[in-house]
């Protein structure tokens, strides 16, 4: 076979091997396009081939072929870059595909416009020469008019869009590289030498070159299984040609294999030498080609894994980030979210942790808006978009900003209020991102955006189920995990509490409707949040009542923001509104509390802000009042704040008096142990610095501790011997009795956490709740010590009453354990020094 043969051979040979390796890629109009194309271009060569070889049909029928594949090549060139171009085909382009046809069967019939070569023998085997016509002018006519409509088409495109025109050069190299071939074909120097042909090739691959830039190929496409197999076929058939007559040779010389099955054998050893090409080949091309993207395909299996488990944004991020470094050589990667705050994308997340994390992007920024407009994980490169007329318009300052963070790619992950997108920079010694690089990442945004979704998702859910409808704020349940948290996190600094309560709200909704008081709720709490900031956590308590946490914060300093807000919240309606209607003023009654300063534990630190609104709702409302320990003090601030009045409860002593009577009448014990418990729980109190406004409530919580002994059967109550378990559990159903009747009498109300409180054990065994240690209220611990000690000295019928040195030994034997050791160690020093006179059975005090 002469060099010239050969030429068409490979020509072929590159034609069929691309068309296998466009199989397996994404059939797209523009790949369709440069399908037909190769095709094309098979027929053109693969019929000059054949007619060159004289096969066996004649010259005739392949040069047939051989032009209809060129007239097909230049329609199929029209039609790939009008693809290319993305414009539409038109009518002309139909024109031009039926005068194609027509030249091609009237030469067909008649050879008018080129007639086929003639075989000239010579001495090297012979040549083909074409008899050259003014008829061929028809043809060249119908060619140059194609390609003209070609150039109309790319000369539009330079003018409206340089970043196709820009890819688009590669075509246009290979457009030049075919004419060329055509033009020199007309020289007598390359007179029977297959030019065109060879330039044929050059533009083919100069075509695959141009669909790799667009990354609409891969050239993982070309070492495909059906390449490998190719090329292993192809190599085996070259080495059998150039071995044949070796291989002929050694069988027939053999007296084994010459016996009629050399055929047979011939057709085995090639089977098994392409076999093993094919293996060599294929592990060669997996350790080369194949090796990243396999490594790549099980990074995303286990990013897509890892990003389905993960449901917070940081996380999806953190892991989003290393994937891509681990996967990439690029230098800087950039996790940007928009604040739903401001206009603006910050950067949350980097590869560095020393990383630019200052700079803010727009998010009306046209790179951004353009990239909105494409499917989520799309990826947008820099050096495509700077050649586009929307980079033009971006201001100076946003195209500085992204110089300075070095983007070269950028990728979509969400969209909406919480828009995220990642930067990648440049990547190692300034390399281009190719096809591959382009289609994995689209992949990791894919996956990421999906994870990004669910995060999102997962964030409102949480932030719904920890905030109040109404106003935004945070709710009580997630406030008291703050309060925990941040306990837990200060470890001994300062912890202020505010409590802040609305007076007569109820009042306010029957006046003005429920929608007018949601409008005040709403505007309280904005009115707390914008004082507040970022200085501490504000919650909605309960209805009407607001709660705000200030870490670090001190009494003074809580003091002066409580009165600011107070201030502030007497403003709401100091103005007629637009129907000139003057509303009530809207007042509130607040508590504050401090930790280490009047607490100790976050439990403490709410009862002293509860003890602190009662106060001031019993002194006459609107006033915000200080807890120092169980001392309750007036706020300067506080312009109804009113003295300490020693008749301060009188308005209650009625009712205390009726339901003592009522206790009386069933169970006069009750009655005296109710007032001997209520006698040493005042003077405890007392004893421990507490303010006489306290002591009066742990003195009423001690008369009403037992009231719920009424709905217990007198046979239990005055049963000579121990319970039974079942009679055991109707007694203890007395403290939820107690509870049940006091709740049904507001004004009462701020006794319930000492009498649910007083049957706890300090070391969490006792009931109802099973509180333990400093979650159980101080009032009810002090009632628990002066209910045991009142009960320890009684003589009942199932038993006899002790001593006081026995009650007292056995307070100090429990001390721990049911009783608060404190309150022990005080309460047995009161008695032994006098300051508390013991109660005798019969009602005598003994000194």
């Amino acid at each position: 076979m002469s060099f010239a043969n050969a030429i068409p051979v490979v020509g072929v040979c590159c034609y069929l091997f691309l068309l296998l390796a466009l199989i397996a890629s994404r059939k797209t109009r523009l790949i369709i396009a440069f399908i037909w194309v190769l095709i094309s271009c098979v027929l053109w060569t693969g019929g000059s081939f054949l007619m060159r070889q004289q096969a066996v049909v004649g010259i005739k029928l392949w040069y047939d072929i051989s032009i209809f594949g060129l007239l097909m090549l230049a329609y199929s060139l029209l039609r790939f870059v009008q693809e290319f171009a993305g414009v539409k085909a038109g009518i002309l382009t139909r024109v031009w595909l039926v005068l194609l046809i027509a030249a091609f069967i009237f030469n067909t019939k008649t050879e008018l416009l080129l007639a086929a070569p003639r075989f000239i023998p010579d001495e090297t085997g012979g040549r083909f020469v074409y008899t050259i016509t003014w008829h061929v002018a028809v043809l060249a006519v119908l060619l140059l008019a194609t390609v003209i409509h070609m150039n109309v088409i790319i000369w539009h495109m330079n003018k409206t869009d340089q970043a196709r025109s820009r890819a688009f050069l590669p075509v246009g190299i290979g457009l030049l590289a075919l004419m060329l071939g055509h033009l020199l074909l007309l020289l007598p120097f390359f007179e029977g030498f297959p030019i065109d042909v060879l330039s044929g090739v050059v533009f083919v691959i100069c075509l695959y070159y141009a669909l790799y830039r667009r990354r609409l190929l891969r050239l993982d496409l070309l070492v495909s299984r059906g390449t490998v197999y190719f090329i292993a076929a192809m190599i085996s058939t070259v080495l059998f040609a150039l071995l044949l007559r070796d291989i002929e040779h050694f069988i027939r010389n053999n007296i084994l294999l010459s016996k009629g099955h050399d055929l047979l054998i011939v057709s085995l050893v090639f089977f098994a030498v392409t076999s093993i090409i094919y293996n060599i080949m294929k592990r060669f091309i997996d350790s080369v080609f194949i090796k990243d993207t396999n490594l790549r395909a099980e990074t995303l299996r286990t990013f897509s894994t890892s990003a389905a488990k993960s449901l917070e944004f940081s996380q999806v991020s953190s892991q989003l980030v290393q994937v891509i470094i681990k996967s990439m050589p690029v230098r800087k990667v950039y996790v940007c979210v928009a604040n739903q705050d401001d206009d603006y994308l910050r950067i949350v997340d980097s590869a560095n942790p020393l990383d630019n994390r200052v700079t803010k992007l727009r998010t009306d920024s046209p790179i951004f808006t353009q990239l909105a407009q494409s499917n989520q994980g799309e990826c947008l490169l820099m050096d495509e978009y700077r050649r586009t007329p929307a980079y033009r318009s971006m201001w100076d300052e946003e195209k500085k900003e992204f110089q300075e963070l070095d983007v070269a790619c950028i990728m979509l992950l969400g969209e909406g209020p919480m828009m995220s997108i990642v930067l990648l920079g440049s990547k190692e010694r300034n390399a281009r991102y190719t096809l591959d690089d382009i289609s994995f990442l689209c992949s990791v945004a894919a996956i990421a955006s999906i994870a990004v979704k669910n995060a999102q998702l997962y964030e409102n859910a949480r932030l719904e189920a920890r905030s109040d409808d109404l106003t935004g704020l945070l709710n009580r349940k997630y406030f008291l995990q703050m309060v925990d948290d941040k306990y837990a996190e200060l470890s001994g600094q300062s912890l202020a509490l505010i409590a802040l309560n609305i007076d007569n709200f109820k009042l306010y909704n029957q006046l003005y409707g429920n929608k007018e008081g949601d409008s005040i709720l709403i505007q309280i709490a904005s009115i707390i949040q914008g004082s507040v900031g970022d200085n501490g956590v504000v919650a909605r308590y309960s209805g009407k009542e607001f709660a705000i946490l200030l870490p670090g914060y001190d009494l003074h300093s809580t003091r002066l923001l409580a009165s600011n807000i107070r201030t502030q919240i007497k403003q709401i309606n100091a103005e007629p509104d637009a129907n000139k209607v003057k509303k009530r003023p809207i007042t509130v009654s607040g508590g504050i509390c401090a930790i280490p300063y009047g607490a100790s534990t976050p439990r403490e630190l709410l009862n002293n802000v509860d003890m602190a609104i009662f106060q001031v709702k019993r002194s006459g409302r609107n006033a915000i009042q200080i807890s120092t320990g169980g001392r309750i003090e007036d706020s300067p601030s506080g312009e109804h704040a009113t003295d300490h009045k020693h008749e301060i409860y009188s308005s209650y002593a009625s009712t205390i008096h009726a339901l003592t009577a009522a206790i009386d009448a069933k169970d006069h014990y009750t009655f005296n142990h109710s007032n001997n418990v209520a006698y040493y729980a005042s003077e405890l109190a007392l004893a421990l610095d507490m303010s006489p406004e306290t002591a009066e409530i742990v003195r009423e919580a001690g008369l009403l501790h037992d009231i719920g002994k009424i709905g217990i059967d007198e046979r239990i109550l005055n049963k000579p011997g121990p319970l039974t378990k079942e009679e055991m559990e109707q007694m203890k159903e007395h403290v939820e009795k107690s509870v049940g009747i006091i709740s049904h009498l507001p004004s009462l109300d701020y006794v319930v956490p000492a009498v649910l409180g007083h049957h706890e054990r300090y070391d969490g065994k006792g009931y109802p709740a099973g509180l333990k240690g400093e979650d159980i209220p101080l009032l009810g611990r002090i009632l628990c010590v002066a209910d045991a000690f009142d009960a320890m000295l009684s003589t009942r019928p199932y038993k006899k009453g002790r001593t006081v040195d026995e009650a007292l030994a056995c307070l100090k034997k429990n001390s721990g354990t049911q009783f608060d050791p404190k309150l022990v160690d005080k309460f047995v020093e009161l008695v032994e020094k006098g300051g508390i006179s013991v109660i005798r059975p019969n009602g005598v005090s003994k000194q």
